[in-house]
């Protein structure tokens, strides 16, 4: 997604008329643009928006850019930088998968490496226009930033264990049975690891199934 966006920026819609040691897949190529048209950074000529360009120009991958662009604009612009920087630090703020812990754990941190990450993390929210303030870091804020980076990631439960989940977008995760998140009926799935049905959650937010809806209000179609 990163070097379709870089494409788009430069102007190249079509990007298999550019002189590749290694062209690119095409159906890697077809998945990024259809990435990148969801979250509104590419139009339908594989043309940069005025929002690609403005992720375009911070120093994180498209999604997790546009995470930080739209919550700036709904007031949760440090959160959303926090978010990314925990996902990009393995192990900042512990190692529980639950990553609102992980965000309580870090931000109690007074080392070098938790400093560090908060500076870096204010940074990025103050070039996405977000202001230098307290995040609100609860559960459902969380979650927020997650569905506007993962929308197809929101998953159900789907078995008494907390070891089956399928996701909104279709793909099924596996999740560890010993894990505190195995008890929540919805998960806001941050990272996973692995492909097709064996792809296994790192981290995530709980959500009640309420809240979990009502998130999801917008998207929500109901076929009879």
């Amino acid at each position: 997604t990163g070097l379709m966006l870089d494409c788009a920026v430069w102007g190249v819609t079509d990007p298999s008329r550019l002189a590749w040691l290694d062209p690119p897949p095409a159906a890697a190529v077809a998945e990024a643009r259809s990435r990148l048209a969801r979250i509104g950074a590419m139009d339908g000529e594989g043309r940069a928006t005025t929002h690609g360009r403005a992720i375009a120009k911070l120093p994180l991958e498209p999604r997790l850019a546009h995470m930080l662009v739209q919550m700036s604009d709904e007031g949760l612009g440090l959160l959303a930088a926090q978010v990314a920087a925990l996902l990009g630090e393995r192990g900042l703020g512990g190692s529980d998968a639950d990553l609102s812990r992980r965000h309580t754990g870090w931000m109690r941190d007074r080392g070098p490496r938790a400093e560090a990450a908060r500076r870096l993390a204010a940074r990025w929210a103050a070039m996405a226009g977000g202001k230098d303030e307290d995040a609100r870091a609860d559960e459902v804020a969380i979650a927020r930033c997650l569905l506007a980076a993962y929308p197809d990631r929101i998953a159900r439960r789907r078995d008494s264990r907390g070891e089956d989940w399928i996701s909104a977008g279709g793909r099924a995760f596996r999740l560890d049975p010993a894990s505190g998140l195995g008890s929540a009926p919805w998960l806001a799935v941050a990272d996973i690891q692995g492909v097709a049905s064996g792809a296994r959650i790192i981290s995530a937010v709980p959500l009640d199934e309420p809240t979990a809806l009502a998130l999801l209000e917008d998207r929500i179609e109901t076929v009879s």
